[in-house]
């Protein structure tokens, strides 16, 4: 059985053109794997052409008021151009090593 405290973002796109923020996303989410706060992270679809409209990370920090602060200074939130949603995850069950 695992036993790990994970924080669940939801994000959610919007109508602000995020092409201009990408590069920006980019750098700040490479930045916060480096640091070991991303357990996983990618662009969710709902399409059968797998068009994103948003995405899902899984921070590794130890409060709900950090991943807050995490996730307002992200590019695409803080720009607008992405909406979030944050549920804590208490992950039970997995095989991690083996991916």
């Amino acid at each position: 059985m695992v036993d790990l405290q994970l924080w669940l973002v939801i994000t959610r796109n919007t109508d602000v053109d995020r092409a201009p923020m990408r590069a920006a996303h980019r750098e700040y989410m490479a930045g916060l794997v480096s640091r070991g706060v991303i357990f996983a992270s990618g662009p969710t679809a709902t399409t059968a052409d797998g068009e994103s409209h948003g995405g899902a990370t899984a921070l590794h920090v130890a409060e709900a008021a950090e991943a807050r602060r995490i996730m307002d200074g992200e590019p695409f939130v803080r720009g607008g151009a992405r909406t979030y949603e944050l549920v804590a995850w208490n992950v039970r069950h997995g095989d991690y090593a083996s991916r």
